[in-house]
């Protein structure tokens, strides 16, 4: 299991390589229509530790975004790691959005 540093640091790393591969895109001439994409959108507020001791979400999302969480207690980031690790799906992102960081 990846320890919260390293989930953080994953997702800076993502980060900056989504900023290199448009960057790439521009200079290159490609990448000029935007993507569409199809799916499907969800949002909700989550307990982490109540979602980790009993599971209600599915799992396997392409996408989960974690905003404004990580000043929380830390005591609570091992839950926090559970409910990530269950969410994502194989080839899934976590995106933490924070202005602590």
């Amino acid at each position: 299991p990846l320890s919260m540093e390293d989930t953080v640091a994953s997702a800076a790393k993502s980060k900056k390589k989504s900023k290199e591969d448009k960057s790439s895109r521009r200079r290159s001439g490609r990448g000029a229509e935007p993507r569409r994409a199809a799916g499907r959108c969800q949002a909700a507020a989550v307990e982490w530790e109540k979602e980790a001791q009993m599971p209600t979400l599915p799992g396997n999302f392409d996408l989960v975004v974690v905003c404004d969480c990580l000043y929380e207690n830390r005591d609570s980031w091992s839950s926090l790691q559970q409910l990530l690790q269950r969410l994502v799906g194989l080839h899934g992102h976590v995106l933490l959005a924070s202005a602590m960081l």
